[in-house]
């Protein structure tokens, strides 16, 4: 694979993975440009209003898409097919020559595509795809959300900006799956401390 030059494209939704992605780019001396993809999920309206929020604070560029998908199929809160159609949009609208497409993916058994081998595969399709010009990036793979939000705090990245609810309400719903990790790490923060 050739040169990848410190350039990425984040797949970002505006919670806490993507946007701590944000600010180790930027201390790895990436440039860094976002990708927000609504494919009429049930938090869209927030994400956007979170997305603009911390594009804007940190003056990187956002790219909005809007699928046309209606009706999502969705089981317990999984998206069938969401990161494959998220990596196939940000290759097609992929803003370099080359570099790198990333995302907070963290392994997880609930969500089949965020399974080992979604995240091989996904990285050799997009690899052969871009003859070798294009790669991913999964920085938190192996992380935990509470080492995400201890990073995240130790550099400030601006948390109260950031939105993870699968639900969508406003306030969050404090019951999903997102809303339980959060409240989790905090806890795990706080008994730390």
């Amino acid at each position: 694979m050739g040169d990848l030059n410190l350039k990425v494209f984040l797949l970002f939704s505006g919670g806490i993975d993507s946007t701590s992605l944000i600010r180790y780019y930027l201390d790895s001396n990436f440039e860094v440009k976002l990708i927000w993809i609504d494919y009429d999920q049930k938090p869209a309206k927030m994400e956007n209003k979170a997305i603009d929020r911390i594009s804007e604070y940190y003056s990187i560029d956002l790219l909005k898409i809007h699928t046309g998908i209606k009706k999502p199929q969705i089981d317990n809160f999984e998206y069938l097919g969401r990161n494959l159609m998220f990596f196939s949009v940000a290759l097609m609208n992929f803003p370099f020559k080359n570099g790198l497409i990333s995302a907070g993916i963290r392994l997880n058994p609930r969500y089949l595509d965020c399974f080992e081998i979604f995240i091989i595969q996904i990285r050799n399709m997009i690899e052969f795809l871009s003859r070798g010009e294009i790669s991913v990036d999964f920085p938190l793979m192996k992380s935990s959300k509470l080492l995400t939000l201890r990073y995240s705090l130790k550099n400030q990245v601006p948390l109260e900006y950031t939105y993870s609810c699968d639900v969508g309400t406003n306030p969050s719903c404090n019951v999903c799956p997102s809303c339980i990790e959060v409240q989790t790490a905090y806890r795990e923060l706080s008994s730390h401390e």
